[in-house]
């Protein structure tokens, strides 16, 4: 509960703060965010913040100083009260949303591959469309390159060749 007029603490809300996805609930005088790096290999919070936020007015804060010195610090309670997995779950689902959204956005592929970043490219782009469901990358891929599917296929052999056998790769 907050303040004097025993309203419940407001809602968790999540925020993205730079590449991070934040979850952030307020438990009485404590305010706890769970941060979630998009660029991680999982998809769960990395870091749980639990800092003292006690503000508003001068009765408001007497009351949520005499909550957090009564439990002397962090109490047990409190880190009961997080709903981890619930947190885990949301970012999975927010994450997953926003992936769906980056997936629909194609790869800028170059008309012609000249560097190891182009043929990256030109791979991330193969991938993307597989994910998204597209029944004929490679045909599909060669049309908007303005290119036959042959050649695409005998550039895609090459960086097969040069990804499975490092004296072939270019040296930089």
């Amino acid at each position: 509960m907050t303040s004097r007029t025993n309203e419940p603490d407001p809602q968790p809300e999540w925020q993205q703060q730079g590449d991070d996805l934040v979850w952030l609930g307020f438990y009485g005088p404590w305010r706890v965010t769970a941060r979630c790096p998009s660029g991680a290999p999982f998809t769960g919070p990395s870091e749980l913040t639990i800092r003292l936020a006690v503000g508003g007015s001068d009765d408001e804060i007497d009351q949520s100083m005499a909550q957090a010195l009564e439990t002397d610090g962090i109490p047990a309670s409190l880190l009961r009260q997080i709903p981890f997995a619930e947190i885990k779950a949301q970012a999975r689902a927010e994450m997953a949303r926003t992936a769906e959204h980056d997936t629909a956005r194609p790869w800028p592929v170059p008309e012609r591959c000249r560097t190891d970043q182009d043929y990256a490219l030109l791979v991330a782009e193969l991938v993307r469309m597989r994910a998204i469901g597209t029944t004929a990358p490679q045909g599909e891929l060669a049309a908007r390159l303005g290119i036959g599917v042959c050649v695409l296929v005998k550039v895609l052999s090459q960086v097969q060749m040069n990804v499975h056998n490092p004296l072939t790769r270019s040296r930089t």
